[in-house]
């Protein structure tokens, strides 16, 4: 309650990271219900692949956390998970297999640098000795989207598979939207961040 910039963090973050972790259960249905991929491929879609690009490219993201603020970051970052859920609805949606793959691979490398933004973006808020609260509360509220979004995904998937069967495989336009919404959220805050601090430096 006493820390606004924080808050406004938070609050861009649920916005963000539900459209992240609402996609990916309903993707393995629909690829599943209506797309002509093997098991060990689906496996390797949505988990192998995406771990192997992982280590490969958080390097390359390490090096630009380096360089600037945790939202300035993210209002970069965030734009790989806009266009890996944008892969992934597009491949299921008009039944392009390939693009699974690349999907997989945008997805790994947006992880790589979600992973570092999660664990050390509440240190940019944070005085040492509050560090462990700052993340308890980044931890329990990723833990509640993280329970709840990919309920809604699936049942989303399900509630319009059930009334248009045809239009079902278009579901993942929602969460991609979310994440959307986040991404342009994450520009915003960056904008007025600096805007603020470039009125506290004149003033």
């Amino acid at each position: 309650r006493q820390d606004r910039a924080y808050r406004q963090y938070m609050t861009v973050m649920f916005v963000f990271g539900s459209g992240n972790l609402m996609f990916l259960a309903p993707l393995i249905l629909i690829i599943n219900d209506q797309m002509p991929v093997s098991q060990w491929q689906q496996i390797l879609i949505t988990s192998s692949v995406p771990l192997a690009a992982l280590p490969l490219t958080v390097g390359l993201w390490a090096k630009l956390l380096d360089k600037t603020r945790i939202v300035s970051y993210r209002a970069k970052h965030s734009w790989s998970f806009v266009v890996a859920i944008a892969l992934f609805a597009m491949a299921v949606a008009f039944k392009q297999v390939w693009l699974l793959w690349v999907g997989g691979v945008f997805f790994g490398t947006a992880a790589a640098g979600g992973v570092l933004g999660w664990n050390l973006g509440h240190l940019d808020f944070a005085r040492p000795e509050f560090a462990t609260r700052y993340m308890a509360v980044h931890v329990t509220l990723t833990g509640i989207r993280g329970f709840v979004m990919p309920i809604i995904g699936v049942n989303l998937y399900l509630a319009i598979r059930a009334v248009a069967p045809d239009m079902a495989r278009f579901s993942l336009f929602v969460p991609f939207t979310i994440t959307l919404v986040g991404a342009l959220l994450f520009v915003r805050l960056a904008q007025q961040i600096k805007r603020e601090e470039a009125t506290s430096t004149r003033t």
